[in-house]
């Protein structure tokens, strides 16, 4: 609430209070509306994926686009699959062919 006055306004008790209030009823109405939706899927925990598409269904669309998050970017060069990595030592790593055959012989 402190970001959304002017810095030199006061906030009551009653007014904390009342949107403390305001914040328990929204988060109940939301928490049911998932609750129907894992329900309906036969599930036993509610995601947040469920709170998303219980706010989007009870007309909350323009609060939801920010919430859902981005996909992480993967790193470059990264092997993301099993198959990917090189498991016989041969092949040119991050240490080159050389070294991943072993020592030379007679060093």
């Amino acid at each position: 609430m402190r970001l959304a006055t002017p810095p030199n306004s006061k906030i009551t008790g009653d007014a904390k209070e009342a949107v403390d209030e305001c914040l328990a009823k929204f988060i109940t109405i939301v928490n049911r509306a998932a609750a129907a939706e894992y329900k309906r899927d036969k599930r036993t925990n509610v995601t947040g994926d469920d709170l998303l598409l219980a706010m989007g269904n009870l007309g909350f669309d323009d609060y939801v686009g920010p919430l859902i998050p981005a996909p992480l970017p993967r790193e470059r060069g990264h092997a993301t699959h099993p198959s990917q990595h090189d498991v016989t030592g041969a092949g040119a790593g991050p240490c080159g062919p050389d070294i991943a055959a072993g020592p030379a012989v007679g060093a």
